[in-house]
């Protein structure tokens, strides 16, 4: 029983590094996209995969880099 708790709490800890690793991946890919002299529209197609417009003007992103959103 134990050793089942603490194979689930190894699992539960390597899955957040992953997590962590690919938030901050992102976060650098992000910001690489973003300080290179690009223009806007190169800018856009480095980080959005598709945007998607519905009735009043509601807006859908979805961004190539996972989790964009989240970080300043």
């Amino acid at each position: 029983m134990r050793l089942d708790k603490l194979n689930s709490q190894i699992a539960i800890l390597k899955q957040a590094e992953r997590d962590r690793q690919a938030s901050e991946k992102s976060a650098t890919i992000a910001k690489n996209a973003l300080t290179e002299s690009a223009a806007p529209r190169e800018i856009v197609e480095k980080l959005i995969d598709k945007i998607f417009v519905f009735p009043g003007n509601r807006l859908e992103i979805h961004w190539k880099v996972a989790d964009f959103t989240k970080f300043e």
